[in-house]
């Protein structure tokens, strides 16, 4: 049975969205006053092509198993996560690895499950600078963002399916929002697999590093990051994993 639309791409959601200073700019602050130039290449485009959905926003709601399911357990080798984040001039990507999780199927369709993200695993792929690279992706770890030390995980729940509309809790940082994208399901003999892509606005999180709607845009200037974080996710769950 086919639900058009799921990538999990949550803020965590995901994981789940980001990006930090650009490679030739001088940053704001001691921690990060090192001018430094990066090389940087382009995720293949395809992964990009299409609409991203901005999920809609509301109050977390229970996620409760429904009875009966059969579960199918995740496969984080055969499932992925990409994420993209932006200034007005520019962007950075990369991949989050999917932990584990579960779905719930009741009579061919999907009822249920969540999926578990590695904030661990947050890679940059646009950014050749090894030295770059590895700054970058530190303080996408680090309080300014994430705070992975302390938030090792991000976890997208689903309450509810309703046509291609996929409902779930999304949690980072420890805190909780329900969101709402459409999503493609499929479920056979075989396992379900799942696709989607949405974009989440960062800030409802606690992710609030050089936001426009939080601090003065002209206090900013270039340093602004814009807050929607783009996802494309890809998550399987094979028979008998």
């Amino acid at each position: 049975m086919k639900f058009k639309g799921f990538v999990l791409t949550a803020s965590v959601a995901v994981l789940a969205a980001a990006c930090t200073s650009t490679p030739k700019e001088q940053a704001h602050d001691e921690a990060h006053a090192e001018e430094t130039v990066a090389e940087v290449v382009e995720t293949p485009a395809s992964i990009w092509e299409g609409e991203i959905a901005a999920a809609t926003l509301a109050d977390a709601g229970e996620a409760a198993a429904p009875e009966g399911a059969t579960v199918f357990a995740i496969d984080p080798a055969t499932s992925t996560m990409a994420w993209r984040g932006s200034k007005p001039t520019e962007f950075h990507e990369g991949t989050i690895s999917v932990k584990g999780g579960e779905f719930h199927v009741v009579e061919g369709a999907l009822a249920g499950g969540k999926i578990v993200v590695d904030m661990n695993s947050i890679v940059n792929t646009d950014v050749t600078n090894e030295e770059y690279n590895g700054k970058l992706v530190g303080h996408l770890g680090s309080p300014d963002f994430f705070d992975i030390a302390t938030y090792p995980e991000a976890v997208l729940e689903v309450v509810s399916v309703e046509g291609d509309q996929v409902t779930a809790n999304l949690t980072i940082k420890d805190i909780t929002n329900q969101v709402t994208f459409p999503a493609t399901v499929e479920v056979t003999d075989a396992g379900v697999n799942a696709k989607a892509r949405f974009s989440i606005d960062r800030t409802k999180w606690g992710v609030e590093y050089n936001s426009g709607s939080i601090f003065s845009i002209e206090e900013l200037k270039d340093k602004l990051i814009n807050d929607q974080i783009d996802f494309v996710i890809e998550v399987a769950a094979p028979a008998g994993a």
